[in-house]
C-alpha cells in the first residue's frame, strides 16, 4: 500500500468513550478527516465522560452531523453491530435507521456467535437490512468465534454473495488467527472495506483477548506485527482507522490527544515505507 496521511482516521474504540461532538473536533485538530462512531460507548470510561447515545437523543444526532459538517469530517464505518443469538440481524432495525439518518455510509458487523452456519445466516441477514437502507457492510472476523478467520469471512462473503458487503482487516485479528502477509496480498482488493491498525505482541498471557482488543492495544511500532510488509500488501486508497485503545495510559492521566498524536505519527511513517517506530 502506497498512500498519504490522508487515508488515516481514528476509531471508535481508541478515544475510549469520548462523546461525539468533541471526538469529530479533535480528530480534525490532529489533521485527520475520518473516524469510525458507535451510537454509544462501548468500552471502559477512565476520563468520566457524561452518558450519551445517539440512540435517545435527537439533538445529539443533530449536533453530530452539523461538528461532521463544520468540521469536514466523515464517519468511514459505523460499529457496534455485534450479532449473538440474544441479538438477532432483525433487531438491529432501529439502529440503522438512525445511521442512515446520519449519513452512514457502511457499517462493520462482528459475529459473536459460536455456531457457523447460523452466525452466516445471521450476517446475510443483517447485510439485507443495511441494503435496504442504502448501507453497505463490512465483516469483521474474531478469533475464537464461529467465524474466526479470514477464510471465514471470505466464506461468508460468498454466502451473502452481494457487491455491497466487504471485508475489515483488523491487524490485531488478522495475525492472532495465525493468517500470513502473503493471504493478505493474495485478497481481491475489492473486498477489503477498511484496515484497522493497530501493534500487539504475538503472545499475550497477561490479559483476555477481550480485554486486549477493547482496551489495550500498541502503536506501530511498540509490538510484534509485521505491520509494513501488511499494509504494502493492501490494496491502496483504503481507510486505515487507528484502532488503539489505551486504558492503563488513559488511567495514568494521558489524555486522548497525546496518546493518539504519536499513534499518528507512526501510521505516517508506515504509508511512507518507513518502519512505523518514532522517535
Amino acid at each position: 500500500m502506497s498512500g498519504t496521511s490522508d487515508q488515516i482516521g481514528i476509531d471508535f474504540l481508541s478515544v475510549l468513550g469520548m462523546p461525539p461532538v468533541a471526538f469529530i473536533a479533535m480528530v480534525r485538530s490532529l489533521g485527520c478527516s475520518r473516524i469510525t462512531l458507535g451510537l454509544a460507548p462501548m468500552t471502559a470510561n477512565p476520563h468520566d465522560y457524561p452518558a450519551w447515545s445517539l440512540r435517545t437523543d435527537p439533538q445529539l444526532r443533530r449536533d453530530t452531523m452539523s461538528a461532521l459538517a463544520d468540521h469536514d469530517v466523515a464517519v468511514a464505518l459505523a460499529e457496534g453491530c455485534f450479532l449473538m443469538p440474544s441479538r438477532p440481524a432483525a433487531s438491529f432495525a432501529a439502529d440503522l435507521d438512525i445511521m442512515a439518518s446520519l449519513g452512514i455510509g457502511r457499517i462493520s458487523i462482528v459475529s459473536l456467535d459460536s455456531e457457523g452456519e447460523r452466525a452466516m445466516d445471521e450476517v446475510a441477514a443483517l447485510v439485507h437490512l443495511a441494503a435496504e437502507r442504502g448501507i453497505s457492510s463490512a465483516i469483521e472476523f474474531l478469533p475464537g468465534r464461529a467465524l474466526g478467520t479470514l477464510a471465514d469471512a471470505l466464506a461468508t462473503l460468498a454466502h451473502v454473495a452481494r457487491p455491497d458487503a466487504g471485508i475489515v482487516i483488523d491487524m490485531m485479528h488478522v495475525f492472532r488467527s495465525g493468517e500470513t502477509v502473503a493471504q493478505l496480498a493474495a485478497l481481491d482488493p475489492a473486498l477489503v472495506s477498511h484496515i484497522q491498525l493497530c501493534d500487539i505482541p504475538l503472545v499475550n498471557d497477561e490479559l483476555t483477548y477481550a480485554e486486549e482488543s477493547l482496551h489495550e492495544r500498541l502503536i506501530p511500532g511498540q509490538g510484534e506485527l509485521p505491520l509494513a510488509p501488511a499494509l504494502e500488501a493492501l490494496p491502496r486508497n483504503v481507510t486505515v482507522g487507528l484502532e488503539i485503545p489505551m486504558l492503563s495510559q488513559a488511567r495514568a492521566g494521558v489524555g486522548p490527544r497525546d496518546r493518539l498524536q504519536p499513534a499518528i505519527e507512526a501510521a505516517q511513517l508506515l504509508l511512507a515505507g518507513g518502519s512505523g517506530v518514532v522517535g
